[in-house]
């Protein structure tokens, strides 16, 4: 079978880049990891690619990122996306399954890439961490309510 299509020209599609802090060069983000696929780094190292659907007030898109799962040097990010999705880091091991449609929060930054500026995880946010800033931003919240004027 033939798909026939008429074809006007194509504009460049440009990036959708996410609003950063004001005065910031990052901003944080609530995210969903959509997919996630066990595969090998060009240095042959195994690494975990991910796919997070990031959402913003009123909008949302999607970021790819690879985690080095044996690096030294990069340990750490893979402890903040292990423990981000609220696995235990100390386990050494997860099954895809448990993180696939887990909620995390990203540390969003702009990078040039190939001579255009795009999205780009830089880290995750612990889960703990998380929580305990969003229980301070409530209890800000709470007494900026309470106060009398």
């Amino acid at each position: 079978m033939t798909v026939t299509y008429k074809n006007p020209p194509v504009e460049a599609r440009g990036n959708f880049l996410l609003p950063l802090l004001e005065g910031k060069k990052f901003a944080i983000y609530d995210g969903v990891v959509v997919s996630a696929e066990l595969t090998k780094s060009k240095a042959n190292d195994p690494m975990l690619k991910v796919k997070v659907k990031v959402f913003g007030p009123d909008f949302e898109t999607t970021i790819f990122d690879n985690v080095l799962l044996t690096n030294e040097k990069t340990a750490w990010r893979l402890k903040d996306f292990v423990q981000s999705v609220g696995l235990d880091y100390e386990a050494g091991q997860f099954e895809i399954d448990e993180i696939l449609n887990c909620s995390t929060q990203v540390k969003i930054i702009h990078e040039e890439y190939n001579g255009e500026v795009r999205n780009k995880i830089q880290t995750y946010i612990p889960r703990e961490e998380a929580e305990r800033a969003a229980s301070q931003a409530q209890a800000l919240a709470s007494a900026s309510d309470d106060l009398a004027f």
